[in-house]
């Protein structure tokens, strides 16, 4: 890119040979100003700057030329002939007869020529801005051109694998047809990446207790990265979605400043997922090529939704059903083997977040003993009171299930690290030997053990976790 000159840099080269021509001129000392010369350097020189500068230069140039001639020029010829020789008076009179009609003449020619620079420079101006917005028309052209045959491709291979397309489609469906619902749910988002090309899609189950969305299954999330598994049922383009049991797709930004206002860039498309005639929960498209956003994809979505709520709610069907299995009929806290099944869940979700996790095991040494004297079911009562105890110091935040014996509690507690655990538990076993406790009418005394462990760099497994709480339990028998 040629670089562009500063005003005084211009001025300064103007001076410079205005001087050179005005010391030339000593050598030609008897043509004062060139006048009587057949041409004449310093108008020629002034007619160029303005052709080429402009003729605000030009004018500079032709006022420097004028000041040489006036008065630097005669005084060296004064200093260089001698006072008998140079007659200074002499030679303003005639330059004043001899100089008028040139100088007129080279105003005009500097003007014009200024005039005719300027239109030049403003007509290559507009070529040049010309040039660069056909070339950026060009440029856009040429993408628009692209993903126009990006869509037709598509739209091709649409059409000729249509049939295909059909059969695949039963088969997926076929596949979604499980009675475990993480099975089921993980072949419904390979179908959608199979038929909407998503790169990035999961699927959220609406909590309305708790007026939360928590993340059931994912596809294409990056392992490496920190997200949240719950959202809140406002605020969000997902709890919007549930609330109102309407499809969103990322075309509706244009149009609604409640869904800008929400957007956080990660729905392309957001549908509801129904089970009877309720909202279960919703599946969110994050990622997907730019020729697979389309009409056509939203609706193969919403049929495979469709295809799928069926096999959808006989597998929630057969969930509540072991849940209630797994429920103890007098304390109402779910068996070990469900609290192995939320274990699970809960790792896969630390994960994910890169949160706390930590397992407690609360053990009632002396449950034969009040078991013997007051009856098993009486004690399972009193071990309800202590859960309710234990409710109230983890501010609701902990879930409790029975262990692997009647007489031990596991409690599951979510964003708690090993600092938080050590401190929960002193605060449990202060609480359960400062209250009273009773079994129909009468103070009994609760011996309460308790073994914890917290994930960390070493412990990343249930095996692990159960483990250490375990062993924690078996020192203090000894």
């Amino acid at each position: 890119m040629e670089k562009k000159q500063t005003p005084l840099k211009i001025i300064g080269e103007i001076s410079l040979f205005s001087i050179i021509i005005g010391a030339t001129n000593i050598i030609f000392a008897g043509y004062p100003g060139f006048f009587h010369f057949p041409f004449n350097p310093y108008i020629d020189f002034s007619l160029i700057i303005a052709a080429y500068y402009g003729k605000y230069y030009g004018f500079y140039s032709l006022i420097a030329s004028a000041f040489t001639i006036a008065l630097p020029l005669p005084l060296v010829l004064y200093l260089v002939q001698g006072k008998g020789e140079f007659n200074l008076i002499s030679y303003w009179k005639e330059l004043g007869t001899i100089s008028v009609v040139p100088f007129a003449v080279a105003i005009l020619g500097v003007y014009v020529f200024g005039l005719i620079r300027d239109a030049l420079t403003s007509r290559a101006l507009r070529d040049r801005r010309r040039l660069k917005e056909i070339s950026r028309d060009k440029a856009a052209l040429m993408k628009e051109v692209k993903a126009l045959k990006t869509v037709n491709q598509e739209l091709e291979q649409r059409v000729s694998g249509q049939d295909n397309s059909l059969t695949t489609l039963y088969t997926q469906i076929q596949s979604i047809r499980s009675l475990d619902m993480d099975k089921a749910l993980y072949a419904l988002l390979e179908t959608v990446k199979q038929f909407s090309g998503a790169g990035k899609c999961s699927i959220w189950e609406y909590n309305p207790d708790r007026k939360t969305l928590i993340l059931s299954a994912t596809l294409g999330w990056d392992s490496s990265e920190k997200v949240k598994t719950e959202l809140p049922d406002v605020d969000c383009i997902e709890g919007w979605v549930v609330r109102n049991n309407i499809i969103f797709s990322a075309k509706m930004l244009l149009q609604y400043d409640n869904l800008r206002q929400m957007d956080t860039g990660r729905n392309l498309f957001t549908i509801p997922i129904l089970a009877g005639r309720k909202v279960w929960g919703i599946l969110n498209i994050e990622e997907m090529p730019f020729e697979k956003y389309n009409l056509y994809t939203e609706r193969m979505i919403q049929l495979i939704i469709t295809l799928s709520s069926g096999a959808l709610e006989k597998a929630l069907e057969y969930e509540t059903v072991l849940k209630q299995a797994e429920t103890n009929s007098i304390t109402g806290l779910p068996s070990f083997i469900h609290f192995s099944q939320i274990l699970s869940n809960e790792l896969k979700r630390v994960k994910i977040e890169q949160g706390k996790l930590s397992v407690i095991i609360a053990e009632v040494e002396n449950f034969g003993i009040l078991a013997d004297k007051y009856g098993h079911d009486n004690v399972l009562r009193l071990i309800v009171q202590l859960v309710e105890t234990m409710t109230k110091i983890s501010e609701n935040k902990a879930r409790f299930f029975h262990y692997k014996g009647e007489n031990q509690i596991v409690i599951l507690y979510p964003n708690l690290d090993f600092d938080g655990t050590s401190l929960f538990s002193l605060n449990l076993l202060e609480a359960v030997n400062t209250e009273e406790w009773e079994i129909n009418g009468e103070s009994v005394s609760v011996d309460l053990i308790l073994g914890y462990a917290s994930l960390s760099g070493e412990v990343q497994t249930a095996e692990d976790l159960l483990g250490i709480a375990e062993n924690l339990i078996e020192m203090q028998k000894i």
